[in-house]
């Protein structure tokens, strides 16, 4: 399941004129969106997504997918579309590098994704503090060999 839809990224790229002219990839000039190659894009921005997300929640989310998740795919889409162009302008360029950032918060924990209750948590991330056993509680030299 893909996080945004074509309309997502019509309105991202600044509409359906636009979109049809960063899916064509071979020149033809048809004006119709490439379907293939936006899927592609999208699933890349994804992905990316993914990597980040995935550092404390399950992926890929769930529907329905957060509104913040939306426009971050959209916008991610987009920028990867301009890249193959080579058509990424300093507004592009910055809206990725602070969507980035705001991942970053996100994988941290600093930030949420807008939804309540929130994303199921990944089984990947152990918890901070963990309990130990009463045979272990000692900490010794020798209980540390190989620690370190």
């Amino acid at each position: 399941m893909a996080y945004s839809t074509l309309d997502d990224v019509m309105i991202a790229a600044g509409g359906a004129r636009a979109l049809a002219e960063l899916t064509d990839i071979d020149g033809t000039r048809s004006g119709e969106v490439d379907a293939d190659v936006l899927a592609s894009a999208i699933a890349d921005a994804d992905a990316l997504i993914d990597t980040y997300i995935g550092r404390n929640r399950a992926v890929p989310l769930s529907e329905p997918v957060p509104q913040i998740i939306r426009r971050l795919s959209a916008d991610e889409t987009v920028y990867l579309l301009r890249m193959r162009r080579q058509m990424v302008g300093d507004f592009e360029q910055t809206r990725h590098e602070n969507n980035l950032r705001w991942l970053e918060g996100a994988a941290r924990g600093f930030l949420t994704l807008g939804v309540d209750p929130q994303p199921a948590k990944s089984s990947l991330v152990a918890p901070a503090v963990q309990d130990v056993g009463e045979d272990d509680a000692e900490i010794t030299a020798e209980n540390l060999k190989g620690v370190w």
